[in-house]
């Protein structure tokens, strides 16, 4: 084996490393930005009439860019008041036409600030499982991809160690 060949096999063990690496952060943020279970949301509560903006939120994934109109609500929860917006693209139903006075219970993350459920009157004004639903998807979809680099850096470290390249030209060869 030739010093030449030698160096690309460590170029090659550096880079699979490197996007295995990768891999692993994206699973774990995937991981950590799965909905929450129910019985570890924190409650807050308010009188109706609930008082809220309406920004429209940018967003972008690679090249494409989108944006919708969320709801920015003030409550209450752990003692401290701040802002929260239900999950992207979802909204709390009907809070307008809550009966003045009324209780309306929502149950938030105080971590992320977002709303998963919210009731009042008898009604459910924004479902729980509504609200798990649409943040499952896009963190299911980031370990999958945190997994498709893994693997992805095993099999090319896999070819360097036994020395069975030409290596990708990614790595700068």
């Amino acid at each position: 084996m030739d010093n030449q060949s030698t160096d690309r096999e460590i170029k090659v063990l550096i880079c699979s490393i490197v996007l295995a690496i990768i891999g692993l952060g994206v699973i774990a943020y995937g991981w950590l930005s799965l909905p929450i279970a129910r019985e570890q949301l924190s409650i807050a509560e308010d009188s109706a009439p609930i008082s809220y903006s309406t920004p429209i939120i940018d967003s972008s994934y690679g090249d494409v860019i989108s944006n919708y109109r969320t709801q920015d609500i003030r409550l209450s929860a752990l003692n401290s008041f701040r802002h929260y917006r239900p999950a992207p693209n979802l909204w709390v139903n009907d809070l307008e036409s809550v009966k003045s006075g009324a209780s309306v219970r929502f149950l938030v993350d105080p971590a992320s600030h977002i709303i998963y459920e919210a009731a009042a009157e008898g009604r459910t004004l924004l479902a729980y499982d509504d609200t798990r639903a649409k943040l499952n998807g896009p963190a299911r979809g980031r370990m999958l991809a945190g997994i498709v680099l893994m693997a992805i850096g095993a099999f090319w470290g896999v070819r360097a160690a036994r020395g069975s390249l030409p290596p990708p030209d990614a790595c700068g060869d």
